[in-house]
């Protein structure tokens, strides 16, 4: 009996290794403030300030409890929904090594609400919000639904799945759009409060580079405040085009895209690359504008800047001039990012007026101009065209002015939208920083040739591998080991140091992580043909990897980047 009450005994004892870690709570007092209500600090190393991002950091008060080993944190929006909890380490939030420190950025205006700390030392008192550094607010023009939550009907594979669709990209192949084959083909997005919405862009199959004939043929728009009563903002029944706009004013929280025709033909996939939502302010609205000439008193230049397309033959800038262009000064120098242009259909015309070739100009000082875009076959109504520039005067300037052979320019409304002011100049956080990889080619072709801000030098200029790994590691090397925000990565595979197209890196990915050691994915390409390409995302770390799994456009077995960028929020 003895022996039996020992043996119970022993099997019901838990080993050390077993024994849960101490917990401690959230200070209960601090519960239900925003980050505006607690001492502020953005001037430590990885504090901060981010765009739309508020930065909190957590203290253990008494030595006795050691330092952090985990944190789950729980948040809730300004109007009570509680969100999913954040748990640090990870993509959101890091643990400072030796101090007892964390900290998690999350998205602007939350309130904490709740808390739990694993500790390595002894589980007495609480842990407490010791600093916050607020957020920089987002700009007009920025894309609202961009990584916000999504969901979907159903997904055509697991790479295609609704978080595609509201990634900031679209040129990443067929494994960067949502597609859905279901009977109901919705995606609905949730941009976390209430929000003023004034338009709405969609890039359908052919801005992805697939066939026109799957862009999208009949949609609908809804919005909510509360995603169950929806109120229809957007119906298309006919479009052909890549990219369609759409503009509306209304308020809500809840965007749900209704797919009733998903292609030209009959196959019956829906293919959508980006669905993004703007509550953008025009800076081009009734600002002062001249034209080499105009087709009545009532057809002037200011019509094309008024923010009406719907008042007839009267709303529209007309020309018959020789040159035909058509001039807007802000007044100061603004931060452009997207160009809209309304052409005749817009406005009710017949699409055959619609304006063919035309391109757009920037300028300082209207002397010296710099074109940003170039259109040479447009049949769209409305088109949209994506910028990255610093001006103080645009100017269209058409050169084929309908599908026929009519000779008026017809321009409904000239769109400009960004920020008023000039934005610093954007810095690769990458650039010339310590960089390790699997292999290389040659002893000129180094991992750190991909970080030192050239790629025009040749094939010398240009990290090389052909090994079994094909990977290229950066250290970042924030001050004291802190994590860095990155919203860009760009790559300038070989066809931007000026080798054959044909060796463009077909399949890779981009990784990062805290200590090099666990790693997480927030890019990846399938199918890339583009010289230079461009991965918007919203992560944090110290460590950026690039795994190439497919080196080239051919079986040719060697990995070749020229440069690897990384940039934060701007």
């Amino acid at each position: 009996m003895a022996l039996l009450i020992c043996m119970i005994g022993l099997s019901a004892a838990t080993p050390a290794w077993a024994q849960p870690s101490p917990q401690v709570p959230l200070w209960s007092e601090q519960a239900g403030r925003s980050a505006d209500g607690f001492p502020p600090n953005c001037q430590e190393p990885g504090n901060g300030p981010f765009v739309g991002l508020d930065v909190w950091t957590f203290r253990l008060p008494t030595p006795e409890q050691g330092e952090f080993k985990g944190l789950t944190l729980y948040f809730m929006t300004p109007e009570g929904q509680e969100l999913a909890p954040v748990i640090v380490p990870g993509p959101d939030g890091d643990i400072t090594q030796g101090t007892p420190q964390a900290r998690v950025r999350v998205q602007a205006g939350l309130q904490i609400i709740n808390g739990s700390a694993e500790v390595t030392g002894n589980p007495i008192g609480d842990f407490t919000v010791s600093q916050t550094c607020l957020a920089i607010p987002l700009t007009p023009d920025i894309n609202l639904a961009w990584n916000k939550p999504a969901i979907a009907d159903s997904q055509c594979a697991l790479s295609q799945g609704p978080e595609k669709a509201i990634n900031g990209s679209w040129t990443g192949g067929p494994s960067d759009r949502w597609c859905s084959t279901g009977a109901s083909k919705w995606l609905r997005v949730d941009l976390g409060s209430s929000t003023n919405i004034r338009q709405f862009v969609l890039r359908h199959a052919g801005a992805g580079g697939e066939p026109t004939s799957f862009n999208t043929r009949a949609f609908n728009i809804q919005m909510s405040a509360d995603s169950t009563t929806w109120t229809t903002a957007v119906t298309v029944t006919a479009n052909t085009a890549s990219v369609t706009t759409h503009d509306v004013t209304a308020t809500a929280r809840y965007v749900r895209l209704n797919i009733t025709t998903p292609t030209q033909t009959t196959d019956p996939s829906a293919r959508i690359y980006e669905l993004e939502v703007y509550g953008g302010v025009n800076l081009a609205l009734n600002k002062p504008t001249t034209a080499d000439s105009q087709c009545a008193l009532s057809q002037g230049p200011e019509k094309a800047v008024n923010g009406s397309s719907t008042g007839g033959l009267s709303d529209k800038w007309c020309s018959t001039g020789a040159s035909r262009w058509l001039r807007v000064d802000f007044g100061s120098s603004a931060t452009i990012r997207r160009v809209v242009v309304r052409h005749a259909g817009a406005g009710g015309e017949p699409t055959s007026f619609n304006t063919r070739a035309f391109n757009i100009q920037m300028s300082a000082d209207s002397t010296t101009w710099t074109t940003a875009v170039t259109v040479t076959a447009n049949t769209a109504s409305v088109t949209t065209h994506d910028v990255t520039a610093t001006a103080r005067y645009v100017r269209l300037n058409i050169t084929t002015p309908t599908q026929t052979t009519d000779p008026s320019a017809r321009i409904y409304e000239l769109e400009v939208y960004g920020q008023a002011g000039s934005l610093p100049p954007e810095v690769n956080l990458a650039l010339n920083k310590p960089a390790i990889a699997d292999s290389q080619c040659a002893l000129t072709q180094g991992p750190q040739k991909a970080v030192n801000g050239s790629s025009t030098g040749g094939a010398s200029d240009k990290w090389c591998s052909t090994g079994v790994g094909k990977w290229l590691r950066v250290d970042l090397g924030s001050p004291g080991g802190s994590l860095v925000n990155i919203r860009k990565f760009v790559l300038r595979h070989a066809g931007a140091g000026g080798e054959a197209t044909s060796f463009n890196t077909r399949a890779f990915n981009i990784q990062m992580s805290a200590d090099a050691i666990q790693w997480w994915t927030v890019v990846t390409v399938t199918a890339n043909t583009a010289n230079v390409s461009t991965h918007y995302v919203d992560a944090f770390g110290r460590y950026v990897r690039l795994n190439v799994t497919a080196p080239a456009q051919t079986t040719d077995p060697s990995a070749r980047i020229y440069e690897l960028e990384a940039y934060p929020p701007s």
